[in-house]
């Protein structure tokens, strides 16, 4: 493949994926600013490590752990505690829904309200698509933990978004 040809597939990407990447990423921080400095640092790293991607119709995935990492990478630096110690989870679809599903926003005041580690876990869950085992291959964390850290985050959303309904995975 050409330089100029990867240069092109890559705009490409950036067009097809900037609002879900923005929107993951603002899902993660629960700030405006920081989602558009977070998208736009993503996109920069993905930019840098084009070459090194293998499979190009898992673009998605990668700019969602690019963005995931970059997120826990910043609270580490900013000195935050282990972002998914067992004790802190134990004190705790395919795409996240547009801001016109959302209610006016419900859902992305329910998930700032939440801790960074019951965001991260539901956005791997649910964004994502990360089964228990995935995710907790992913962060380095026994699958018990992502079970029981990803009920208690069910938990505080359905609470916080008034909802009776469990959550669940979307089905195709």
């Amino acid at each position: 493949m050409s330089d100029q040809s990867g240069e092109q597939d890559f705009l490409e990407v950036i067009r097809q994926h900037t609002d879900t990447v923005y929107r993951y990423a603002l899902y993660l921080t629960g700030e405006p600013a920081q989602a558009e400095d977070l998208t736009q640092e993503v996109f920069l790293r993905a930019h840098r490590k084009w070459r090194q991607l293998r499979n190009r119709d898992q673009v998605k995935g990668w700019l969602y752990a690019i963005c995931r990492r970059l997120f826990l990478n910043s609270r580490r630096r900013r000195g935050s505690p282990a972002l998914l110690s067992p004790e802190e989870l134990d004190r705790l679809a395919d795409a996240a829904p547009s801001p016109a599903e959302d209610g006016g926003g419900r859902l992305q005041e329910a998930m700032a309200a939440l801790s960074p580690r019951a965001r991260v876990l539901l956005l791997m869950f649910y964004f994502e698509g990360l089964s228990y085992r995935e995710i907790a291959e992913r962060l380095g964390v026994p699958i018990g933990t992502v079970m029981s850290g990803l009920f208690r985050a069910k938990n505080q959303l359905r609470a916080r978004l008034g909802s009776p309904v469990p959550l669940r995975k979307k089905v195709p």
